[in-house]
């Protein structure tokens, strides 16, 4: 951690300490859900309401990535800033590799898992006959994305952990201001509009 870091944490006035790192993390959520709209409007431009339904079905599972994010994002930084309190540099570095390669690894297996059963998992999400076929493209697409997506979440609340709010509120903004206008904008003619805006949200 640097001394400037070190000093907001350990030594900062409590008020200072929480409006520094709540304020970045603020925008950063709301650029999360600005960012999660994008797909429904972009999809919505194609009046077809099957495709607008597939992105709501789904939506659970990505609430559950960003949940299996903050398994290791949220129990890490706890255990992080402890251990960075008392001085244990060391430590926190182990704990937060050990963060990384969990969300990491628990991204692949499930992405495997999601890939493996499409189908009963688009049914389980509620997918009638007429929009499984949509729901399981989309999903499909989503899932290669999965182990990005979990470590992404899980290193937002690391690098908080580590006093560094706003790089995780410039990594976040970054990610999704660059992914919006290159592939939401995309022309939906040449290609699937459904295809081309799924492989946005990653």
């Amino acid at each position: 951690m640097e001394d400037k870091n070190a000093e907001l944490i350990l030594k900062a006035p409590v008020h200072r300490a929480v409006i520094t790192n709540i304020i970045p993390s603020i925008i950063s959520m709301v650029m999360m859900m600005i960012y999660n709209l994008a797909d429904t409007f972009f999809i919505g431009q194609t009046h077809d309401p099957l495709m607008v339904a597939a992105v709501s079905l789904t939506m659970p599972m990505f609430m559950l990535n960003v949940g299996f994010g903050n398994l290791f994002g949220v129990g890490g930084t706890s255990l992080i800033s402890r251990t960075l309190g008392s001085g244990d540099n060391q430590k926190a570095k182990h704990i937060s590799a050990f963060c990384f390669w969990s969300s990491v690894g628990l991204g692949v297996i499930f992405a495997v898992i999601v890939l493996c059963f499409v189908h009963p998992i688009c049914r389980i999400l509620g997918a009638s006959d007429d929009t499984i076929g949509y729901t399981a493209q989309y999903l499909g697409i989503l899932a290669i994305g999965y182990p990005f997506q979990i470590t992404s979440s899980c290193f937002s609340n690391v690098f908080r952990a580590d006093g560094k709010p706003r790089t995780a509120m410039t990594g976040t903004i970054s990610s999704e201001s660059i992914g919006m206008p290159r592939f939401d904008g995309c022309s939906f003619r040449p290609f699937s509009p459904y295809s081309v805006t799924a492989c946005s949200r990653e």
